[in-house]
């Protein structure tokens, strides 16, 4: 479980912004980049898996970019393609059948700030070609409309997807992507920055017990555990896994009156089980070593991909939705990769 994973630097001290936890020295050295770039109006293309903190990234360099207009994050894969387009334009009235009124789009919206495409991947190339042109004459046009409006955003856009292998196949347009992809920013996933995990614990389990209205602490053996586990839904499955720990664990604390009730309330806290911790991580945990994934480096990452889904669907009885949450991918996309494998839901 070491392999590949950041060592303990004992001398590195976590450090708060405005929006990130920064506790490991692979993600200090990359806000240190954020910073150079975050004034700057280059388009920036932010890589990593799924859960790793790629929109935090994004809200981040527009915090730090001074510009006054909004911060908007669209899910490029959450919109279906009909609504895409009038979401990011707009819509005068009358434009279709619902259409009682004009409509301002996500990019005028963002007007002076900043726009985060999310799963850029996913755009059809009908829309690809609408936000190239924004990018090169910051200007749209509403659907159904003709005049022509102004807008200055900063786009920045994420994939945790293969763009190269969309641009080979020509679902992806080449000119959008070196738009795009002016600068490369990549987040580590935490499993290669483990020296975070207790400082994110921490920070969960204080949000959601203060959520829940209970007193939990957690333990050094806890942690222990947890920084022996890969993490392959990222800090996004982190936080889920301390939030179900804190709502499953203990009774909500006795109401106090007073600074001392509070100072009591911080003092006598429960300590967070190992008994829960076990059972939740069996609750969810996919075991990768009943699959063969293990058994050599030659496989293609097609057939690791296969056997992934093939594990997961066979540890929940073929339900498709619980199945993308282990995976953590969407429904959808599971759907695809499914009719792409030939498989059956109760592999």
């Amino acid at each position: 479980m070491t392999d590949g994973k950041e060592a303990t630097k004992p001398y590195f001290e976590p450090f708060r912004t405005n929006g990130m936890l920064i506790a490991s020295p692979s993600m200090a050295e990359l806000y240190s980049v954020m910073s150079k770039l975050a004034r700057s109006n280059v388009s920036v293309l932010i890589l990593g898996e799924t859960g790793v903190g790629k929109e935090l990234v994004a809200r981040e360099l527009h915090s730090l970019s001074g510009r006054q207009g909004n911060f908007v994050a669209i899910n490029c894969a959450g919109i279906p393609e009909s609504l895409l387009e009038t979401t990011l334009f707009g819509h005068v009235r009358g434009a279709f059948t619902d259409a009682i009124r004009e409509t301002e789009g996500k990019l005028q919206y963002a007007n002076n700030g900043t726009v985060f495409f999310d799963e850029i991947g996913e755009m059809r190339y009908h829309t690809q070609g609408k936000l190239l042109r924004v990018l090169e004459d910051k200007l749209i046009t509403k659907v159904g409309g003709h005049r022509e409006i102004e807008v200055d955003v900063r786009v920045l856009s994420a994939t945790n997807g293969d763009l190269a292998r969309a641009l080979d196949e020509e679902t992806f347009r080449k000119d959008l992507y070196y738009r795009l992809n002016v600068v490369t920013l990549s987040v580590p996933p935490l499993r290669q920055r483990m020296s975070e995990v207790p400082y994110l614990v921490q920070l969960f389990l204080d949000r959601y017990t203060r959520e829940e209205g209970k007193s939990l602490s957690i333990g050094a053996e806890v942690v222990r555990k947890l920084m022996m586990y890969d993490w392959p839904g990222n800090i996004r499955e982190l936080e889920n896994f301390v939030k179900r720990a804190v709502i499953l664990e203990g009774e909500p604390s006795s109401p106090s009156s007073g600074d001392a009730g509070e100072k009591s309330a911080r003092i006598n806290h429960k300590p967070l089980s190992v008994k829960t911790l076990d059972a939740l991580l069996e609750s969810y945990k996919v075991d990768y070593s009943q699959t063969g994934l293990n058994e050599g480096p030659d496989k293609s990452l097609e057939q690791i991909e296969k056997e992934a889904i093939m594990a997961a669907l066979s540890k929940v009885n073929g339900n498709v939705l619980v199945a993308a949450r282990i995976l953590q991918i969407t429904r959808g996309t599971l759907y695809r990769k499914i009719v792409e494998y030939k498989l059956h839901r109760s592999t």
